[in-house]
């Protein structure tokens, strides 16, 4: 009678894997990976900012712990489908399988390299690379590549900025013309930077780069252009968008302007070609320039996977992401 009631076992599905996404300003990752599967296995998406999650501790004697980091997350962001904070969820602690890296790892208000080094210790999959991301933390590191290319293939070929470097205030000299700009420590989205009219101000930004405890200190001509550009990098997909100031502002990423997506020219694709292997393999990056009024271009800086996205193709663009994440977790997990 007992064998009667005996059912054949059912084989409980794979556990899913979990991404942990870090970008707590934009977008609905959870949404984005609905459906998803990597070898059979379900995705799980946990999307929240570096400041809302705690990691480790790490180690790296049991073998079967070497790449299972303890993740702390205090806070997860809902986003609605149009990336609008929709709610929160109550923390949860994750073994991230993957990393997809979308905001900075530190900035002129916040500082989280320690909690990058833990996901190194245990070298924790990511995108893009987190060897890649460590790199470009210091602007000093990203322009040593990009002189490096531009000594390879020549200035007409890869024009990128002329430029003085400085340690600290002591070492401090500016052989190049004026105006200038000056650019302290790696800060983003145009905080550290300013207009210098002259020799005199540069004195006096000297005595204020004395009191900033010991940042270093790029300068370089300002350049008078007729628009900004952005060449941006997804893998294999390249863009090329063009905007120009309509508030006065020097800073364009900072006052009111016109974007436009625009013609992606061989030039462009070259430069990014030239700057791929820096990130090592299948990555998101971007390349600044200026246009000038005659046609030529300036570059001035490679910025990484924190890049923003052109609002007109980010829904696309958020695709092409999560197609390098899957094809990433394809092969190494």
């Amino acid at each position: 009678m007992l064998g009667l009631f005996k059912g054949s076992p059912t084989a409980s599905p794979p556990a899913p894997f979990t991404l942990l996404v870090i970008q707590a300003d934009a977008y609905n990752w959870p949404e984005l990976f609905e459906g998803v599967k990597v070898k059979g296995r379900e995705v799980k998406v946990v999307q929240t900012g570096f400041d809302k999650i705690s990691v480790g501790p790490a180690e790296n004697y049991s073998p079967e712990k070497a790449r299972r980091l303890c993740v702390h997350v205090h806070e997860t962001t809902e986003r609605d489908a149009n990336g609008d904070k929709a709610g929160t969820k109550k923390r949860q602690t994750i073994f991230p399988d993957m990393l997809l890296v979308r905001n900075c790892v530190w900035t002129h208000a916040e500082d989280h390299k320690n909690t990058l080094y833990a996901f190194m210790y245990c070298n924790v999959p990511c995108v893009n690379s987190l060897e890649s991301i460590y790199m470009s933390l210091e602007r000093p590191v990203v322009m040593g590549m990009l002189n490096r290319i531009r000594t390879e293939q020549g200035r007409e070929a890869f024009p990128v900025i002329d430029q003085a470097f400085t340690p600290g205030y002591r070492e401090m000299m500016y052989p190049l013309g004026f105006p200038a700009v000056v650019k302290v420590g790696a800060a983003h989205a145009g905080f550290g930077k300013m207009r210098i009219k002259d020799h005199h101000d540069m004195h006096d930004f000297k005595s204020v780069l004395a009191l900033s405890g010991g940042k270093y200190c790029s300068m370089e001509p300002f350049v008078e252009g007729a628009r900004d550009l952005r060449i941006q990098c997804i893998g294999e997909d390249v863009k090329a968008f063009g905007r120009r100031d309509v508030s006065g502002e020097w800073k364009t990423n900072t006052g009111t302007s016109l974007c436009e997506q625009i013609e992606v020219t061989p030039v462009f694709r070259q430069w990014v070609e030239w700057v791929r292997p820096f990130f090592g393999g299948p990555s998101i990056f971007t390349i600044d320039a200026i246009e000038k009024p005659d046609g030529s271009h300036v570059i001035l800086e490679v910025n990484d996977t924190s890049s923003g996205l052109f609002p007109d193709t980010a829904q696309e663009d958020n695709i092409l992401i999560r197609g390098l994440v899957t094809r990433k977790m394809e092969e190494v997990l």
